[in-house]
Formats: C-alpha cells, structure tokens, sequence
C-alpha cells in the first residue's frame, strides 16, 4: 500500500484565526495571516480580510479558494444593488448575500466566514456565517481553527459597550493567543476597524504580539542575543546531564559533536578552532542537544568571526532564551 501521505488527493487540514468584536461606535474585524495546507506553509503573510463595500468587510477561514470567490461575489452583487439603489447597501444584505450563496453551494464550499461593518440604519453589526451556510447575528464572533482556544477567553474578556481602544486591544490579544496555542494560525496580526469615519487597517508584526505562557522571544540567531558590541563575554548554557546521557546513548553522537568543533571533556566543554582548543567552566542546567546542534554554526562562527586573538569565555545560555520565528 503507498504511503498516504505521498496522496495529493487526500484532504488537507486548514486553519486559521478570524475574529469580529462590535463596540460602541462600530466594530472591528482582525486575522492571523497563515495560510497553510497540512503541514506545509504555503504563505505566512496573506491577507484574510477582504473589502466589500467602504464600510462592509469580510473575514475568511477554510478553503482559500472557495472563500475567496464567495467574497468576490458578493463583492460584484453589492456593486450592481448600490448602482441600482443609489446608495451602499447594509451590513444584514452583505452578510446575507454571502449567507445565500455559501447555502446554495454548501455541497462544494468548505469556508466560514465573519462579516462585519457600519452602516446609517443599525450602526456597527457582526455576521457570523460558518460552514453550511447559517446566519447569526452576534456582539462578536470568531472562527478557523484557533477559535478552539479563544471560546473561554471571549466568554471572560468581552464586554457590552467598549471603546475602540478596548476592542482593537481585545482582537490584538485574542489572536496572538490563538497563535501562540494553535499550529495552523500564526504570522502577522491584521485589523480593520469600521465606524461611521470610514475603515482603517492596521498592521501588527509577530515579533511584536503579546508572549504566552513558557513561549520564547523569537531571535533569529544566537548572535542575536549576544550584543557583540559588549565587552562581557558571551554567555550560554545547556543542560549537560541530557547531552552526556544521550552521547551514552548514540554510538557516534561525541564523533558527530567534535565533527562540530564542540565535544566534553572531564565534565567540560570545549570548542575548537583554528587558534586552537579551549575548555571551559563545568556546564550548568537549561539546555539539549536539539539546541546545541541547531546553534552550533553560530557558535562557532562567532569564535571565528569575533573571537580570533581574543580571550573569550564561552558558556550556554538557558534554553528560554530561544526561540524560532513565530511565523
């Protein structure tokens, strides 16, 4: 039997994070920017929101295809009932043109989808329309995969009648949770906001929403935490009882390290180089081995680079400090 996952046919699990949140005045709409097909990752920077009219926007979970055309759509039908009425149509007939054409085709569409805007008659409305083609008024809504973790955090953390402020804050958390807990979510944080005034996008980099519990700042390298401009030594750590465990363990795992230029010695760790071997204090807790080969490039590129000449002390810095970019 072929391996299932060499299956192109076979389908793929999809995830995102959408969330419309109502205040006094209007609403407002954010998203995760992950779009991803199974494990892979095919855009980390997409844009899930989508205009419909000046003060009508839509956000879009499952199928990127299919929500995708559902929004252009209802796009190009808003469009003709303006022309045809003379002035924009509301937040109910947005949300329910969408609702009707992902009904009709609720056989072949697999998307949710939050509508949300302003208009003169009702003010500021959230539309939740999830897979099958159900339409529900709500004070908000939320949806894709990491909604999974945010159901408790709303129930908590929304309130009747915020501010502005409360609400983009509100939408800014929710999503960096639902990043930080959910696999398929991640990237960038998005945000429109919809009031009387018009629309106005924001934009929120990873690097610069709220940490979680036991999440890491996210670096790029080691090099990156070190201030090579610093006059103390570099500092790093790792946990030695695990790495002489699993070089016990792997009949070629002290070759493969000295490979490296790094290799223990009466309870030391020492690092090679062209200006030859140095050995080091005895090394403390906080680091593994998946670490210290992911680093060691760096490690030692930073003795060659930086250190050539000099005396330098070099120990392991904890394993919290690490951390792989969130997208």
């Amino acid at each position: 039997m072929e391996n299932a996952s060499l299956d192109v046919n076979q389908p793929h699990s999809m995830g995102t994070t959408i969330i419309g949140v109502t205040y006094n005045g209007g609403v407002v709409l954010a998203a995760d920017s992950r779009t991803s097909t199974g494990m892979y990752v095919p855009n980390r920077a997409s844009d899930k929101i989508t205009q419909l009219t000046d003060h009508v926007y839509v956000c879009r979970s499952g199928s990127a295809a299919d929500s995708q055309i559902v929004s252009d759509y209802v796009r190009y039908f808003l469009h003709q009932h303006t022309i045809q009425l003379g002035q924009p149509a509301t937040v109910k007939v947005s949300a329910n043109l969408a609702r009707l054409l992902s009904y009709n085709n609720k056989d072949s569409l697999q998307t949710g989808l939050i509508v949300g805007g302003w208009d003169k008659y009702e003010g500021g409305k959230i539309y939740g329309i999830p897979l099958g083609g159900t339409v529900l008024e709500q004070p908000f809504a939320i949806g894709g995969s990491g909604s999974t973790y945010l159901y408790g955090f709303f129930d908590q953390a929304w309130k009747e009648g915020m501010t502005q402020e409360e609400a983009e804050k509100l939408v800014v958390t929710a999503v960096s949770l639902a990043i930080a807990r959910d696999g398929a979510s991640g990237g960038v944080v998005r945000t429109v906001t919809i009031n009387k005034d018009g629309a106005t996008r924001k934009f929120y980099p990873g690097d610069s929403l709220q940490l979680w519990h036991e999440e890491l700042e996210p670096v790029n390298s080691l090099l990156d935490v070190v201030s090579v401009s610093s006059p103390d030594p570099m500092v790093i750590y790792f946990h030695w009882h695990t790495l002489l465990l699993i070089l016990k363990i792997m009949h070629h795992g002290h070759d493969f390290l000295r490979n490296l230029g790094i290799h223990l010695e009466n309870e030391k760790m020492c690092v090679s180089s062209h200006i030859g071997t140095k050995a080091y204090e005895k090394i403390p807790q906080g680091f593994t081995l998946v670490n210290l080969i992911m680093h060691a490039s760096d490690i030692y590129g930073a003795i060659l680079r930086k250190n050539v000449g000099k005396s330098f002390s070099l120990q392991w810095k904890r394993c919290t400090d690490f951390k792989s970019l969130r997208s």
